[in-house]
């Protein structure tokens, strides 16, 4: 859904018509990022999922999944499109893409051997 503002955009109102259509005063969400960007700056949200599922939210960009990755997203081009879509909804700039996952709580579990940032040492 970050591909282009239009998109991000358009995903971002749907979730905010369906948490009305519901009269929601949370959102809990696992794997649904963009129903987190329609809760940002309107109502409380949680991150709810495994360590795969809810990457680190401090961090300015996304690790790669392992140490030796050198896979590199294009967080600047999809960072944009968030920021604008955000705008464009009126809701507040988020720092950086990873923030996304901040949430107001987060509950995040995992298994050490399958987590995929366990060296990293983030959590």
């Amino acid at each position: 859904g970050l591909g282009d503002v239009p998109t991000a955009t358009a995903i971002i109102r749907s979730w905010e018509r369906l948490i009305a259509m519901v009269g929601a005063d949370i959102v809990v969400a696992e794997s649904a990022p963009m129903s987190l960007a329609a809760a940002h700056g309107r109502l409380p949200s949680v991150v709810l999922g495994n360590t795969f599922a809810v990457p680190p939210a401090h961090l300015s960009h996304f690790p790669p999944l392992t140490p030796t990755e050198d896979w590199l997203p294009p967080h600047e081009a999809t960072e944009a499109v968030l920021h604008a879509a955000l705008e464009a909804t009126d809701r507040p700039a988020l720092p950086w893409l990873p923030a996304l996952y901040r949430g107001d709580l987060r509950i995040c579990d995992g298994i050490p051997q399958v987590d995929p940032y366990e060296e990293l040492d983030l959590f």
